[in-house]
């Protein structure tokens, strides 16, 4: 679980980094919304931005951070990193649905309801960053 802990981890936000006031209070309108999708090229500062925003307080409600890369191009491997990250972001109650489902074993349309529902029973709005999405490729994945 270290790999998954680095990569459920956003990165330390260095001191001086210029905030960046107009896209900080676009993440926040947008963080009320079902998907937000953070686009520009390549080292022009998503990463970081949003780092940094999640560190100022800019939602209110649990966060958890998963880094996304190629072994996530499958879907009981995808989904097992994405609860992980949920985990290690301590954003699931100890009785919350989602501790039950295990993606290692399968994952189909009835994991994909189990995951649903459990996230529609959140206590609280959670926000999921999912960096380096562009690394999924696989349909199944991109499907669920």
């Amino acid at each position: 679980m270290s790999q998954l802990r680095l990569r459920a981890s956003p990165p330390a936000v260095p001191t001086g980094l210029v905030p960046r006031r107009h896209l900080e209070t676009l993440l926040t309108r947008s963080a009320t919304l079902p998907v937000t999708l953070l686009s520009a090229g390549p080292g022009s500062g998503k990463t970081l931005s949003v780092a940094s925003w999640l560190s100022g307080g800019g939602f209110r409600g649990g966060t958890a951070w998963l880094t996304v890369d190629v072994t996530d191009n499958d879907l009981a491997a995808f989904w097992a990193d994405v609860l992980g990250a949920l985990t290690v972001g301590d954003v699931l109650p100890t009785d919350s649905a989602l501790r039950e489902v295990l993606p290692a074993a399968g994952f189909g349309p009835a994991q994909a309801l189990q995951v649903r529902a459990g996230l529609a029973e959140l206590p609280v709005p959670v926000l999921l960053v999912l960096d380096d999405f562009q690394e999924i490729t696989d349909t199944a994945v991109l499907d669920s």
